[in-house]
């Protein structure tokens, strides 16, 4: 019995296609049938389906180019391959020049280009109706796959021991039918090499990277992200005995499992703020979401073009202390407990005070657009960890249900702002405790693709300021990440405070 052999490749790549060509000609005459798509796949039979084949062979050559891993159909096939329980005995790579699997700086380039194709297609889809784009978000969630698959992936290739550009086409593929042939169980004669050294194994260097980073840099001294903080840079170094990066001296800026943060000293008091990233997000409800009132739509696309510091928790009443000196909250029995009875205008004093002991820095509060899209967290659901809430994840009203859930205690009071866990970017408390006051007053909703969208700031034409997120008392509905109320500028209540956010003073 013949063993089969199928070949993903690169086909309208003429340096990738002779590969293969090459590849077929030595195997001729030996045991082997080497399955490849332009000669399997006929006329009218399904491409998708050749694609999940391969990912059922027990026997793959993997021809790795540049045009490799920007290839949709190539990297469908990829994560068909990837999937399999026995990867590294099954997979058989062969590396073309230009395909740098040990330069870190070149898997960094191929998982830019799937986020700028996903970038672009987003924005064209946000220019249709959602209800003429149908499976087209199946492609979106594809490309953001393709990234996910390359950074998965780039350790393991990185380290197979692969047929290179300088030695597959001398040994004529010996090592490769050689290895196909101990792999299957089955004796395959390799065609006689000619003689040449074997080069050198490359060294690996495995370098995920982190999807809280804008950019990944290197110099003398390694591989390194560069942060800017209150004008001055610091850096987190990659480690390569850990696997993990690290924070090269001591100061402000460090990583956890929730992303990069930095530590801002206010009177004495450490607030830890979260970097959110620019990005796109869908703001505005379902509409078959649980709760969903009208101005919570038409749901639209959304671009951020500029990152900023959010703090990981409400304003806490320590915090407000130190930089204000008195406490006007209800709620005084932990000093960790959100500061409440602050109305829009009180904060923009705090504001003030928080720029002058942080020279460099403009202090805000997010535009109700750049809450939602924290509060989110990459999440589409009613909240930020799905579509229902239990009483064990936020503090409200739980005496009452949402989507016939479970329902629990009423504190009627805050709790500390770090009472509950963080979402996914190691936010605190986004839904519920606390209204949150926003930078900006609720704009209309009229489903066109929004660029940094803002409503009035102005007191003097909008006396409304949006505040978001639910609080202690408050129905669960209300504690939805697309949930919208407002407050006039001037008012103060026991349930409302808010959430400070940082940029650079030069933007």
């Amino acid at each position: 019995m013949a063993l089969k052999v199928y070949v993903s490749y690169a086909w309208k790549a003429e340096e990738d296609s002779g590969v293969v060509a090459a590849l077929e000609t030595a195997l001729a005459g030996q045991d082997v049938e080497l399955v490849r798509d332009v000669r399997r796949v006929g006329y009218g039979e399904s491409i998708r389906a050749f694609m999940d084949e391969i990912g059922e062979a027990d026997q793959v050559v993997l021809v790795l180019s540049d045009a490799y891993f920007r290839s949709p159909p190539c990297l469908y096939e990829l994560r068909a391959v990837a999937e399999h329980r026995d990867f590294r005995r099954r997979v058989h790579p062969i590396v073309l020049a230009g395909c740098a699997l040990h330069d870190p700086l070149w898997w960094i380039d191929i998982v830019a280009h799937w986020e700028e194709q996903g970038r672009v297609l987003e924005a064209k889809l946000a220019t249709i109706r959602r209800e003429n784009i149908g499976p087209l978000n199946r492609t979106v969630d594809d490309y953001a796959d393709f990234r996910r698959l390359v950074t998965g992936q780039m350790a393991t290739l990185a380290d197979m021991n692969a047929l290179t550009e300088e030695v597959h086409r001398v040994t004529d593929f010996a090592a490769l039918v050689a290895r196909l042939s101990a792999s299957s169980g089955q004796v395959v004669v390799p065609p006689r090499p000619d003689p040449k050294p074997e080069a050198a194994p490359q060294p690996v260097l495995q370098i995920p990277m982190p999807w809280w980073a804008e950019r990944v840099e290197r110099d003398a001294r390694g591989v390194f992200i560069r942060v800017m903080w209150l004008g001055k840079e610091h850096r987190l170094d990659w480690d390569v005995l850990s696997k993990s990066w690290w924070a090269s001296s001591k100061g402000p800026i460090g990583v956890d499992g929730y992303g990069m943060f930095c530590d801002a000293d206010l009177g004495g008091v450490t607030q830890r703020f979260r970097r959110i990233l620019p990005g796109n997000f869908w703001m505005g409800s379902r509409e078959d979401e649980v709760g969903r009132e009208g101005i919570e739509g038409p749901q639209h696309f959304v671009r951020l073009t500029e990152g900023y510091w959010l703090a990981e928790t409400a304003c806490s009443q320590l915090v407000w202390e130190a930089v204000m000196g008195s406490n006007p909250s209800q709620f005084k029995d932990d000093r960790q407990n959100p500061v409440e009875r602050v109305s829009w205008d009180d904060v923009q004093g705090f504001l003030r005070e928080v720029e002058k002991r942080l020279p460099g820095v403009k202090a805000a509060l997010p535009t109700e657009a750049e809450w939602e899209y924290a509060c989110r967290a990459g999440s589409n659901t009613a909240f930020s960890w799905g579509d229902g809430i239990a009483p064990d994840q936020a503090n409200y009203g739980a005496s009452e249900s949402y989507a016939n859930g479970p329902t629990g205690e009423l504190r009627h009071e805050t709790v500390p702002v770090r009472a509950y866990a963080p979402n996914a970017w190691g936010l605190y408390q986004m839904h519920g405790n606390i209204l949150e006051w926003c930078a900006d007053c609720p704009r209309g909703y009229d489903g066109s693709p929004q660029e940094d969208p803002c409503g009035a700031d102005d007191v003097k034409t909008a006396a409304s300021r949006a505040v978001r997120g639910g609080a202690w008392g408050g129905n669960p509905r209300w504690l939805r990440a697309a949930s919208r109320d407002c407050c006039n500028h001037d008012e103060r209540f026991n349930y409302l405070g808010f959430r400070l956010s940082l940029r650079s003073a030069s933007h």
